[in-house]
């Protein structure tokens, strides 16, 4: 390559003059002739090259063997190697050596291998390059095809395995049709002539009232579902061994009706032992088909829960006062989780759980209560109140409240003042906040002091005598 000078020349690229020890036989040798062509030896000449080069063919610096040699520098992977690295187990990938060694085997280049496969499985760019081989979908002829093999057969071919990689089939999909000794549960729903119904609260019904033992004799979840002649993958995602999953749950409360007065008393009435027997709350709910969520609203094991015991008896419970809200406001968070939250707080004081939470947390006091206690707060936080709190020492904060407490006796915001006052003093925007606070003081204090105007200074000339 070659880059103009001011008179009319020519000078070597860095291309030119690079040391060609280094580089491969092959191309030393083009470069060597390249810099021995007739238009590159004009270089230090005065007279313009520029015509001669225009009128003659550019010399071929990388010659065709060269190019192809750089193009196949990563090299291609063909299919039957991402074939057999996915078909392999963790403990065979080890065995070979890890990728290095399975390149190194099959006479790889190993950085081109990396870019399709790595300790796991195949990476996405070695699913492009195998072409979906192995992404065609199972049909019923391929399971039939596979029923009517013997063992030999399917071990002649490779196990299920072979047989996928024969037919153009994904592994863990067949896996999901076929297995040693013949197929599966959904195998056989997949080639039945039976007509396939979906799941009902029917068959959750029934699976939930199965024992364990029950249910792993008549063949665990697909078993089950195939006998009773329902969507396989459908029952998977509602039942498992130990009874139903929480979407399975749903499905059931979605067709229950409300929990009454009459199911909480009935409830209440129940011994444990009872209790137990019936199948604890998942169990009660089923038999008076009863939305589950909201019965543990209102029950747990022990009886009721303070929400079902203020339901049963909303006339004997009080309305909350303010003086309740004081009392939860100076309570510490130890205290507060001890008497059980705002639950165990309104159900010892006998006041409506519900109204109560509008005003409370387990924190402390919501936005509203704090408005209905203070309906004077202030939302704005003056210079005085963060020099008052930084000049006070640890007992003084101490014996105000900490941060709540100089907030409420100055009727300030609690949010606002969180903002800038912790507990040990102020944080970085509370003394910003005080900066310039103090600043515009001074500012105002400047332009509102009055100013004394001297008097003018009169030239008497002097007297002539």
């Amino acid at each position: 390559m070659l880059k103009p000078i001011s008179k009319g020349g020519f000078i070597q690229s860095p291309l030119v003059t690079t040391t060609t020890s280094t580089l491969p036989g092959s191309l030393n040798q083009n470069i060597r002739s390249a810099q021995q062509a007739g238009p590159f030896t004009s270089i230090n000449s005065n007279k313009s090259i520029l015509p001669e080069l225009l009128n003659k063919q550019p010399t071929k610096i990388f010659d065709s063997k060269v190019t192809s040699s750089l193009k196949e520098s990563v090299q291609k992977i063909e299919n039957r190697p991402l074939v057999q690295w996915h078909d392999m187990t963790k403990k065979q990938r080890k065995e070979q050596g890890g990728t290095v060694g399975f390149a190194n085997r099959h006479g790889i280049d190993s950085g081109s291998l990396r870019r399709v496969i790595n300790k796991k499985s195949i990476t996405f760019q070695g699913h492009v390059e195998k072409k979906s081989t192995h992404d065609q979908f199972v049909q019923a002829r391929h399971i039939h095809l596979w029923l009517a093999m013997s063992s030999a057969e399917k071990a002649a071919q490779g196990g299920v395995k072979g047989f996928a990689r024969q037919h153009q089939l994904n592994v863990l999909g067949l896996n999901r049709f076929l297995n040693k000794s013949g197929l599966t549960f959904l195998g056989m729903q997949r080639i039945s002539k039976h007509t396939i119904t979906s799941c009902s609260v029917r068959h959750l019904e029934e699976w939930q009232k199965l024992t364990h033992q029950q249910r792993f004799d008549c063949g665990g979840v697909n078993g089950f579902a195939y006998t009773q002649q329902i969507y396989i993958g459908q029952f998977n995602k509602l039942a498992n061994l130990q009874g139903l999953s929480e979407r399975g749950r749903q499905f059931l409360t979605a067709s229950t009706s409300p929990v009454t007065d009459a199911h909480l008393d009935l409830w209440l009435s129940m011994s444990i032992e009872q209790r137990l027997q019936i199948g604890q709350i998942t169990g009660f709910s089923l038999k008076h088909k009863i939305n589950l969520n909201d019965l543990q609203k209102y029950a747990n094991m022990e009886g009721l829960t303070a929400l079902g015991i203020q339901r049963l008896q909303p006339t004997k419970l009080k309305p909350v006062a303010n003086s309740h809200l004081t009392e939860w406001l100076n309570m510490t968070s130890v205290k507060r989780k001890k008497i059980g939250g705002t639950a165990g707080y309104a159900l010892d004081k006998k006041i409506l759980l519900k109204t109560f939470r509008t005003f409370a947390n387990d924190r402390g006091l919501r936005f509203l209560g704090l408005q209905r206690l203070f309906p004077q707060i202030s939302s704005s936080v003056e210079g005085r109140h963060l020099e008052e709190w930084r000049s006070m020492d640890d007992a003084q904060k101490k014996a105000a409240g900490g941060v709540t407490g100089f907030a409420m006796t100055h009727q300030i915001s609690l949010g606002v003042w969180r903002n800038y006052a912790v507990s040990t003093g102020l944080n970085l925007k509370g003394e910003m906040r005080l900066q310039r606070l103090k600043s515009a003081d001074q500012s105002k204090s400047i332009l509102t002091e009055p100013v004394t105007l001297l008097p003018e200074k009169v030239d008497v000339a002097p007297s002539i005598a």
